[in-house]
């Protein structure tokens, strides 16, 4: 069984896409500079406290 080994959020989201994502991906909106920009402020906000995740209940929604 091969270990596969735990990506840092830094490393993951450090805005080199080419290196971290299949090509496909790329083109995803989701890895924007902006968006990730957003993920790395959100992240820093909870790891400093400013910011404190917490549970909630799903949300259910009725497709009509």
């Amino acid at each position: 069984m091969e270990k596969t080994s735990k990506k840092s959020i830094e490393e993951t989201f450090d805005g080199d896409n080419e290196k971290n994502t299949p090509e496909v991906i790329d083109s995803d909106p989701f890895y924007s500079a902006e968006n990730i920009a957003e993920i790395k402020r959100r992240i820093d906000e909870i790891q400093s406290g400013v910011s404190i995740l917490k549970a909630h209940d799903l949300v259910e929604v009725d497709d009509q």
